[in-house]
């Protein structure tokens, strides 16, 4: 579920979806950079959803060291 911002809000039942949820984070940031670049979308939501999916990237990134 989204809200007003375009971030979904996680729920503790979808722990294990963590591979695809990755993957939806990306479409997701990757569809508002399209909507923000052709005016459609709003830096505000690109940032929240780079900002959120920053967390889960850095945790893979110091999991890979």
């Amino acid at each position: 579920m989204t809200n007003e911002t375009g971030t979904q809000e996680h729920r503790i039942d979808q722990f294990f979806s963590g591979p695809g949820a990755r993957a939806d984070s990306w479409r997701f940031m990757a569809d508002a950079a399209k909507a923000w670049s052709d005016g459609s979308g709003s830096r505000d939501s690109f940032d929240a959803l780079l900002t959120e999916i920053g967390v889960t990237e850095e945790y893979h990134g110091w999991a890979c060291v």
